[in-house]
Parts: structure tokens; sequence; C-alpha cells
């Protein structure tokens, strides 16, 4: 499925281009960044993020974008999303969240899953933001750290998002 624009008050979801690829590449390889993800390689080069743009498989993701500057990635059906460096802090990534939650809410009654490595205070403060409550920690294999790491393991249903 093709990721719909989704337009908040300081950001434009779109779906992934191509031409995305080099900023994916550039602003996801700092370690500060890729360290928190599970999936990526690391080092994380160009041909990394030209495949990640091409094999999306059965997810939906959105080129968080603002004023047409690239600031991250954010995906479903796992909540899913990283941010660069310079743009952490000021609220986007719980801005975006919460745009592909309401999205999704607007379609489905199915609970959205997500998760947080252990320490990555950052992510559980916009998934505790945004509802989600705790449900399990689960070991997943982290291919950046080359390593099993904990992930708590997350979940927001319908009825809580429409009580927030």
């Amino acid at each position: 499925m093709k990721a719909p624009t989704l337009i908040t008050p300081r950001l434009t979801l779109r779906a992934l281009r191509k031409s995305d690829a080099p900023e994916i590449a550039r602003k996801i390889a700092p370690w500060g960044v890729i360290k928190w993800l599970s999936a990526p390689p690391h080092p994380y080069r160009l041909a990394d993020a030209r495949w990640f743009i091409a094999n999306q498989g059965t997810g939906v993701h959105w080129a968080i974008t603002t004023n047409d500057a690239f600031l991250g990635v954010i995906g479903m059906p796992d909540l899913g999303y990283w941010l660069a460096q310079a743009h952490q802090g000021r609220g986007y990534m719980t801005e975006a969240a919460r745009a592909v939650i309401k999205w999704h809410f607007a379609q489905s009654e199915d609970p959205i899953v997500s998760g947080h490595m252990i320490g990555n205070h950052a992510s559980r403060a916009v998934l505790s933001k945004l509802g989600f409550v705790d449900t399990h920690v689960a070991v997943q294999f982290a291919e950046p750290l080359g390593e099993e790491v904990q992930v708590q393991r997350m979940a927001l249903t319908a009825d809580r998002w429409a009580a927030s």
C-alpha cells in the first residue's frame, strides 16, 4: 500500500521516493540514531537506503518532512520510526506518530504494536505520550549492535486512543 500524505501543523508525511535514498543514508547512519534500531545494517550505505525504499513489503512507510527538509521515517504495521539527530527533542516524532495513529484508527480498530530498546528513553517517552502501554519484554537481534537486546513491547488500542 502506498502511504497517503498526512499533514500536521508542522510536518508533511509522504510516501518515500527513490530520491530520498541519499537523505535516508546520511541521516540514519550516525551512531546516535542507528544504535536504537534493530534492522538496519551498520555501517548504513546508500545501497541500503535504495533497497529499503524498493522493498517495503506489506508495510506503509512515510518520509517525515518539514519545509521540504527530510527529518526521518515512520512506518506501520508495527509502529517504527527514526529521526535525524538534528531534529530530535522538538516533538516532531510525537506529532508524526499521532498523525499515523489517527490514520490507522480511522480505517481499523486493530491495536497498534510498537516497542523500544530498553534504555531508549526518548522513544519510550514518545510511545507513552501517545497512550501505549507495556505488554512484555522480548529479546530481539539488533543488527547495528550485532547482538540480542531487550525490547519493551507496547500496544495501543482503539479504545485507549479514543479516550486520550
